[in-house]
């Protein structure tokens, strides 16, 4: 598509019926070129064709020939006329088609003159003419102060571009590209294939062209099979944008452009493809050759090139091919760009709608929840804060964010939402996960599930009902409940129970036995006399002693706490457990370093604290001998580690039987 339609320099308007001999010789020249070069192949189809063939060849040698306008018209009329009865002679199914196309007359243009030849060959060079005065700059993508650079059309003179290619386009910002399939009945673009699965695989929307060259609606529908044939052949879905591209300079005054138009579109809708837009030179259409309100100004999509484009033209139109020389950094070759003002190129600007379910749980107050993409207000995400809404599809924007649209569990839709507004559920109905801990009995009433889907309960027993659970995570589900994750004291998970099935416990938990001694390692906690945090003592009282855990309690606030008995079983309080060190009855071993004469007789030294003696203090009567260690033991006792003053140890003493 790279006609030069119209060109603005410094103030004139140019376009291509500028009366420019060099321009005008060039196109007779190349015409003619055209015109014999029908004429010789047309000769040789002519020999192996039916009677019907021959004559239709004839009839369109006139149509593509340079003659007048009045000659033209004659002869479109006189095909229009046989319509009927040319179309009957084939079938509507692919295959028919497919052999009705290997046999098709209309073999124009010949290879040299197609319009998309490599460098500046061909029509290319065609197009070129007159430029060296009024050239259209080169731009690079991504240029401030452009229109958007929101897609591009390639052809076989783009060659061969790879995945990276497209890549490094797409990074600029442009968002889909039409590739060019077909052209008359006598060409495909070889390298149509790998443009398209190259673009698709970089991520971009592809959508296809047909350089048409038809005059009449017979051969409008002819051209419209062979595009289709092609873009089956290459598996495209019936939902491709298919583009009729409607500017060979040689046709601009040969038959009804709109009727023979819509007759295209209307043929290819009848073989599957039923999304059809046009592109169309604004010159065609300032000077009426072609009529856009018949054919719709959302299927149109115009070409202009002003020559320093800045603000957006042709919005009245789907689309606008604004420029023809776009350069990529470390992509080979120029292209051409187009603004997309409807979305049928690039989508919408939100993007198609994925469908995507699952639950999220709304955890940030300060998003807006939107009635549309134009951005109109609906709610606020704090409304919904916490709460947990069914996922349906996602919109990935172009600006970046991707977007959900919510429904809550009556099925009302609650409107559009950054995703970053909300945390991805845990699975089944339940939303993001909140971190607890307390204490519940469960009541007799409940509904106890094993799974997220709540479609799985378990049976609940006496036993169950009589133990007290820690609630260690909660959810808030999608049909409104709160869902309490429950473990045994032991950590063994249960399952999960609404929180109103529920009864509450005290914070401290249940008494569960500990019968551990420990001494008291701190002088900087309190005894408490409850858990309402009554003060009943202080540990500096007890420092270094001995003392019985019966029981603990793992509080919901993080700590466990003690309760302590003495050696005479009187209960002394609860105590943080941080501030205690388990030792066994013998308490903790305290360095002592003193030297103490053993002054009775009669007193075991142990061996351990299980009383296996080791020695006799009659052995050691009125000797001097070094204690490292004291511990206060539980039964009230002071005990001393004792060492001869070579370092040899002896065992243990009751300090009693020592001075």
């Amino acid at each position: 598509m790279k006609n030069v339609i119209r060109l603005l320099v410094g103030g004139l308007l140019l376009s291509t019926t500028l009366n420019v001999t060099a321009v005008k010789a060039a196109e007779d020249s190349f015409a003619n070129n055209v015109e014999n070069q029908v004429t010789i192949d047309t000769k040789s189809i002519q020999s192996t064709s039916s009677e019907t063939e021959k004559n239709q060849t004839s009839k369109d040698e006139l149509l593509f020939s340079t003659d007048s306008t009045e000659k033209n018209t004659k002869t479109d009329e006189s095909v229009e006329s046989t319509e009927t009865s040319t179309t009957e002679n084939y079938s509507e199914t692919d295959s028919d088609l497919q052999a009705y196309l290997q046999q098709t007359d209309d073999l124009f243009p010949l290879q040299e003159s197609r319009s998309d030849l490599n460098g500046a060959a061909g029509r290319r060079k065609l197009r070129s003419y007159g430029r060296s005065a009024f050239s259209i700059p080169t731009i690079n993508a991504g240029e401030s102060g452009r229109p958007r650079f929101d897609f591009i059309d390639v052809s076989s003179w783009n060659s061969d571009l790879k995945v990276s290619d497209y890549v490094k386009i797409k990074n600029y910002g442009v968002r889909s590209v039409v590739v060019k399939l077909t052209e008359a009945t006598s060409y495909k673009n070889p390298y149509a294939a790998d443009q398209i699965k190259n673009a698709q695989a970089a991520g971009l929307k592809v959508h296809v062209y047909h350089y048409s060259w038809f005059t009449s609606v017979s051969q409008a529908r002819r051209e419209a099979e062979y595009f289709a044939a092609f873009a089956k052949n290459l598996q495209l879905t019936s939902n491709t944008l298919m583009v009729n591209d409607i500017e060979e300079p040689q046709i601009v005054n040969s038959g009804d452009h709109t009727k023979n138009s819509l007759a295209f579109a209307q043929r290819l809708s009848e073989l599957g493809f039923k999304n059809t837009m046009h592109y169309i030179g604004r010159h065609w259409v300032d000077t009426g050759k072609i009529d856009t309100q018949k054919l719709g100004l959302d299927n149109c999509w115009i070409a202009q090139y002003p020559y320093n484009p800045t603000n957006h033209w042709n919005t009245e139109f789907s689309a606008w091919q604004w420029t023809s020389q776009v350069v990529f950094p470390g992509v080979n070759g120029v292209f051409d760009m187009s603004a997309d003002y409807k979305g049928k190129f690039i989508g919408t600007p939100q993007g198609e709608a994925i469908k995507d379910q699952r639950y999220v749980t709304i955890s940030n107050k300060n998003y807006s929840i939107w009635q549309n993409f134009s951005w109109k207000k609906r709610s606020n995400s704090a409304t919904y804060l916490n709460k947990t809404l069914e996922v349906r599809y996602r919109y990935d924007h172009v600006n970046g964010s991707s977007y959900y649209s919510l429904y809550d569990n009556n099925g009302k839709w609650v409107g559009y939402l950054n995703k970053n507004a909300t945390t991805n559920g845990a699975g089944g109905q339940f939303g993001k996960i909140y971190s607890t801990n307390s204490y519940v009995k469960i009541n007799s009433n409940a509904n106890l599930y094993t799974n997220k889907n709540l479609n799985k309960p378990k049976n609940i027993t006496a036993e169950i009902k009589k133990q007290v659970y820690v609630a260690k995570y909660y959810y808030n589900a999608f049909n409104g409940r709160r869902y309490e994750s429950l473990y045994d004291i032991n950590g063994k998970w249960l399952g999960y129970v609404a929180n109103d099935e529920l009864t509450k416990q005290a914070n401290q938990g249940p008494a569960r036995a500990f019968h551990q001694y420990v001494s008291i390692s701190s002088k900087n906690y309190n005894f408490w006399q409850n858990f309402s945090w009554k003060k009943r003592d202080a540990s500096s009282n007890y420092y270094h002693q001995t003392l019985n855990a019966k029981y603990i309690y793992e509080h919901t606030n993080g700590s466990s706490y003690l309760s302590l008995y003495d050696k005479n079983n009187k209960w002394l309080g609860y105590v943080n457990k941080n501030g205690t060190k388990i030792t066994g009855k013998q308490g903790i071993a305290l360095s002592y370093n003193k030297s103490v004469k053993i002054k009775r007789k009669n007193y075991s030294i142990w061996q351990n604290f299980s009383w296996k003696e080791k020695n006799k203090s009659n052995n050691y009567l009125n000797q001097t001998l070094i204690a490292k260690y004291q511990y206060k033991h539980f039964n009230g006792a002071t005990y001393y580690s004792l060492y001869s003053h070579s370092g040899v140890w002896l065992g243990y003493i009751n300090a009693n039987a020592t001075k």
